[in-house]
């Protein structure tokens, strides 16, 4: 009994591996025919709206800002609405389409845990390509109570 449970245990690795390398390829083929069907079934592939901000000027509040984005359908209702990171970047999924984007920031009253009203607005209508990754750069001047958003393919 112990020899037989010591040769299982030598194949045990092997089964192990082996079920691995099956699953995995029935995974892969699922994944490829569903890729198929979608691109067959007329749905495009989504894609990517890369946001940065950028201070322009020398102005900088004191206190720090926080920077939010809403992205909406030309019919008004909004897909997302989004505080940017500190790292003042972001990427979104979107589907194919066309969008409005629209950038405000929020000063810090005395410590962020506080924030004053929006202010800083600014917006840009775009449209997301299939596959595309569109490049967004908001560039906020504080000294100038504005931002401009610039696209780039």
């Amino acid at each position: 009994m112990r020899i037989l449970f010591s040769r299982g245990r030598r194949w045990l690795p092997v089964v192990m591996l082996t079920a691995a390398a099956l699953a995995a390829g029935s995974f892969t083929a699922q994944a490829s025919t569903g890729q198929a069907g979608a691109a067959q079934a007329g749905v495009r592939p989504a894609g990517h709206l890369v946001i940065k901000k950028i201070r322009v000027g020398d102005a900088i509040p004191i206190e720090g800002a926080i920077t939010f984005v809403r992205v909406k359908r030309p019919s008004g209702r909004a897909v997302l609405t989004r505080r940017l990171p500190a790292s003042d970047r972001l990427t979104l999924p979107l589907r194919p389409g066309r969008y409005r984007l629209v950038s405000w920031q929020r000063l810090c009253d005395g410590n962020c845990g506080t924030l004053d009203p929006p202010s800083h607005r600014c917006a840009r209508s775009l449209t997301i390509r299939p596959a595309e990754r569109l490049r967004a750069t908001i560039r906020v001047n504080y000294a100038a109570a504005g931002c401009v958003i610039r696209l780039r393919r």
